[in-house]
C-alpha cells in the first residue's frame, strides 16, 4: 500500500497548511504541563521537536509524546473551533473513507477480533480512542456484532459517529 492510496497528496497538503496556521494560533501561547509517559508514567527522553512541540520517547514501552503538553483547554478550543480539524472531518475523512476501510480499518479490525479471540479478553470492553469517522468502530462491530465506544474529541467527528449509530463519548479529560 502506498500512502496516495490512503491521502490524495492535493488534500493533505491543504490539511498540513491549515494545521501548520491552528498549530500558532491554538497551541502557542498557552499553559503547557509536564507529563510523563501516558501509558506507563515513567519520565521520557527528549527525541526531537517538530512545529512547536517537544517530544519524549518512554524508555520503558517507547511511546512517543508531547512533553510538556498544552493543557486539555487548548485542545478543546482546537477540536471545537479549529479550521484544520473541521477540515480533516468534513473533507479528508469523506474523501478518503473508502480508501482508509478498505486498507487501514478492516485489516486492522481483523487483528483486533482475532486478538480478543485468543487472550479470551471480553469483546464488549473495545474503545475506539479518536475513532474519527467512526470507520474501525463500525468494523469491529460487523466482525464481533459488538458496540465499541468511540471516545472522540472532535464535535464534526462525532456528529458523524452518532448518525452511523455507534455510542460515542465527546468529552475531554480534566488536566492532572
Amino acid at each position: 500500500m502506498k500512502e496516495e492510496d490512503i491521502r490524495p497528496q492535493s488534500i493533505f497538503d491543504e490539511y498540513l497548511r491549515l494545521a501548520a496556521q491552528d498549530t500558532d494560533t491554538y497551541f502557542s501561547n498557552v499553559q503547557r504541563m509536564d507529563a510523563l509517559c501516558p501509558a506507563c508514567e515513567v519520565r521520557g527522553e527528549p527525541t526531537f521537536k517538530k512545529c512547536g512541540f517537544d517530544y519524549e520517547v518512554c524508555p520503558d514501552c517507547l511511546t512517543l509524546y508531547v512533553n510538556p503538553r498544552p493543557v486539555a483547554a487548548a485542545f478543546a478550543k482546537y477540536y471545537t473551533e479549529a479550521p484544520s480539524s473541521k477540515y480533516w472531518a468534513t473533507t479528508f475523512y469523506r474523501e478518503t473513507a473508502s480508501a482508509r476501510r478498505e486498507n487501514l480499518w478492516k485489516p486492522k479490525a481483523g487483528i483486533v477480533a482475532g486478538l480478543l479471540e485468543r487472550t479470551g479478553v471480553p469483546s464488549w470492553a473495545i474503545v475506539d480512542v479518536g475513532g474519527g469517522y467512526g470507520l474501525f468502530a463500525e468494523e469491529i462491530r460487523n466482525l464481533l456484532g459488538v458496540e465499541p465506544v468511540v471516545i472522540e474529541p472532535a464535535p464534526h467527528l462525532a456528529a458523524v459517529c452518532r448518525e452511523k449509530n455507534l455510542p460515542v463519548v465527546e468529552k475531554f479529560l480534566e488536566d492532572v
